[in-house]
Order: C-alpha cells, then sequence, then structure tokens
C-alpha cells in the first residue's frame, strides 16, 4: 500500500468520526428542540404569574383608593426594612 493510500485512509477515518460527532450532536438538538414540554411547562407558568401581576395590580388599586393606604404603605415599608436590616445583620455575622 502507498504512503499515499494510508494518508487518505487516515484522513477518511478522521473525516467519519467527526461526522460521526455531528451526527450525534445534532440527533441531540433535535431531541432537545422536539421537547416541547418544558416550553409548555414555562409558557404555563408566565401565563399564571401574568394573571397573579394583573391581580395583584387591581388590588393595589382598590386599596389605593381606600383611605387607609397611606398607612398599609407606611406599614409594608417597615417590614421590608425590617428584613433587609435582618439580612444585613446576618451578613455581618456569618
Amino acid at each position: 500500500m502507498s504512503t499515499q493510500q494510508s494518508q487518505n485512509d487516515g484522513r477518511l477515518d478522521d473525516l467519519a468520526s467527526k461526522i460521526s460527532a455531528l451526527r450525534g450532536v445534532t440527533n441531540d438538538i433535535y431531541a432537545q428542540a422536539s421537547d416541547y414540554s418544558l416550553i409548555d411547562a414555562n409558557r404555563e407558568r408566565f401565563s399564571k404569574f401574568s394573571d397573579d401581576i394583573r391581580k395583584t395590580a387591581g388590588r393595589l388599586g382598590r386599596v389605593a383608593s381606600s383611605g387607609g393606604f397611606k398607612q398599609q404603605m407606611k406599614m409594608a415599608l417597615a417590614i421590608v426594612a425590617v428584613v433587609i436590616g435582618l439580612w444585613f445583620l446576618y451578613g455581618l455575622f456569618t
């Protein structure tokens, strides 16, 4: 067997292994792309999240139209400040 023939055979073997690897990657991509269950689940989660935000905004609007809005906002701000303060103290001592 000539040297050129053996070099060509070696290159063909390398090319065959690269094509096989590429085929495996392509099959993996196809398998993941055809799995729509994750996409559907995320779509449902975002839809529920959007509905929850809409409901919360409606409730906030009703609270804002009532007389106790300022008092409730002060209470919410105090709770947020306490949580942030505790988180900061926790960060200092750990």
